[in-house]
């Protein structure tokens, strides 16, 4: 008898957890980093289509905006679903006009004013105004594949991720060489250290995505942007996001094409900018800043810290050395991958930008953690 009883326990056991399986809610799938390939089916958006609002906010981009949209007119998703926000913080160029003309052969085009200018809050109008189950933020800057939007739905409609994005591929932002080099120490490794999104070749859980899309689930319970940040903006609220219990999926076939700065002195501000937002990020939410954003800074200090001791010690010295060699092994390295279908003589150019682009970010991110905050006016 006590036999039978054990083994109608066991049953039921057996019964009460395959129940628990079945009834669960679908989520985020498992990602096993380590194959190289990763199979994830994915329901059709055809039977279950989002309706997608898109995000771009505007300051005097005259440059790309009509690209820019014009790829968005070519995504394989229903058009006739997508709304498109343009935030523009006044724009002193011909953006508006631009838009404003494309606008007559698009009635899903809407202008939105940003007083404060900053893309933060250019996310946030959007977030107050969309009216579709997706909210994909874009930049005017770039070009989209035509899938770009049916991946980013149909990932959103299968699993519960909290943001969704892929590739960034960097383009010259002018035809010289310098516009070339620029783009390709945007593209390397060792030039802009290797975040997913840069180096990326397949799918894969990740920390941050650019231009990513977010579900109105997941909005109101991650709130929104972080007005009182300028720049990093993008970092804080990611780490939100995680922070929420939601994952950050990064798939590279999902690709947008930067068109990246045209000249050095705007690259190099541009970085230096960004160092400078990370220095602030460590003071006020350092969940949102990764191995790889502090790298540069922690360069700077030790090469610092070595110059002023190697005038009393010759071990500092020597070590100084060393750190230098290898430092430089390392970009002529990153070089001559880059320039194997270019000139030789591009090389020492593009060493020097990267150094110079190490050295801005490090001395930004010193700055910005000394100073801890961005100025109200900012």
């Amino acid at each position: 008898m006590a036999f039978f009883k054990a083994t109608i326990m066991i049953i039921n056991k057996k019964i009460d957890k395959m129940k628990s399986v079945f009834s669960r809610t679908p989520s985020a799938p498992l990602i096993d980093t380590k194959k190289d390939h990763i199979e994830i089916t994915m329901h059709d958006p055809m039977t279950n289509a989002f309706t997608i609002s898109v995000v771009i906010p505007t300051l005097n981009e005259e440059k790309h905006i009509e690209m820019c949209l014009n790829s968005l007119f070519c995504q394989t998703y229903y058009s006739n679903i997508i709304e498109i926000f343009i935030v523009d913080g006044g724009s002193s160029d011909s953006t508006l006009e631009i838009v404003k003309r494309i606008r007559s052969n698009h009635s899903n085009i809407t202008i939105l004013n940003n007083i404060k200018k900053i893309q933060s809050a250019a996310f946030n109008i959007g977030i107050d105004n969309f009216k579709g189950d997706l909210l994909i933020r874009l930049d005017a800057h770039c070009t989209y594949n035509p899938n770009y939007i049916q991946y980013c739905a149909q990932y959103h409609s299968s699993y519960g991720y909290g943001n969704v994005g892929g590739k960034c591929s960097i383009e010259p932002g002018a035809n010289t060489n310098m516009a070339k080099i620029i783009a390709l120490v945007s593209a390397s490794t060792f030039g802009l250290g290797f975040a997913a999104f840069r180096v990326g070749k397949k799918i894969t859980l990740t920390d941050t995505v650019p231009f990513g899309s977010f579900t109105k689930k997941v909005l109101n319970d991650v709130g929104k942007m972080n007005e009182s940040l300028p720049r990093g903006e993008d970092n804080e609220f990611n780490a939100r996001i995680r922070k929420h219990g939601y994952k950050i999926l990064f798939d590279p076939k999902i690709i947008s094409h930067y068109y990246g700065s045209a000249d050095l002195s705007s690259f190099l501000r541009k970085f230096f900018t960004n160092g400078f937002s990370i220095g602030i990020l460590l003071r006020i939410s350092k969940s949102s800043v990764s191995f790889r954003h502090i790298v540069p800074f922690a360069y700077l200090l030790v090469l610092c810290a070595g110059i002023s001791l190697s005038f009393y010690y010759s071990f500092f010295k020597y070590s100084l050395l060393l750190l230098i060699t290898v430092y430089f092994i390392l970009v002529l390295i990153s070089a001559a991958k880059r320039f194997s279908k270019y000139k030789i003589r591009f090389i020492p150019i593009y060493i020097y930008v990267i150094f110079l682009v190490h050295l801005y970010y490090g001395i930004g991110t010193l700055l910005g953690f000394i100073k801890g905050k961005y100025d109200n006016k900012a």
